[in-house]
């Protein structure tokens, strides 16, 4: 997976998570392309990254979807009704990249995180 297309993902997660409720069909329609298995791991690695850091929400929140998204792409390596990852070797080489382009982007104090979320985004 290139740091173009792990951006993409993080693109993606950010609109998931700001986005008002109810809104999150039609986000990933849109972006039908970047759902993938490739997506399913970035996403777990947010949501990993956001339980450490005391986001239970945010990690609950995405660990939902994940599990939605990967039963209805048919894969075996993610536990669908937990939305976590069955093998934990790429999710760390994930979070590594996920955390150099977190903060190259710089991701955090968003409006839309806290109507949401109830607090000021991912860090």
């Amino acid at each position: 997976m290139d740091e173009a297309r792990v951006q993409q993902y993080v693109a993606l997660i950010q609109q998931l998570l700001e986005c008002p409720s109810g809104q999150e069909g039609s986000i990933l329609q849109a972006n039908g392309a970047l759902v993938d298995e490739g997506f399913v791991q970035v996403a777990l690695a947010v949501a990993q990254q956001a339980a450490q850091q005391g986001d239970n929400n945010v990690a609950q929140f995405l660990q939902q979807l994940v599990g939605q998204i990967a039963a209805q792409l048919g894969l075996g390596g993610v536990d669908a009704a937990k939305g976590q990852p069955r093998e934990q070797g790429a999710v760390l080489l994930l979070q590594e990249l996920l955390q150099t382009e977190m903060q190259r982007l710089q991701i955090q104090g968003s409006p839309g995180l806290n109507h949401r979320f109830g607090h000021g985004g991912i860090q």
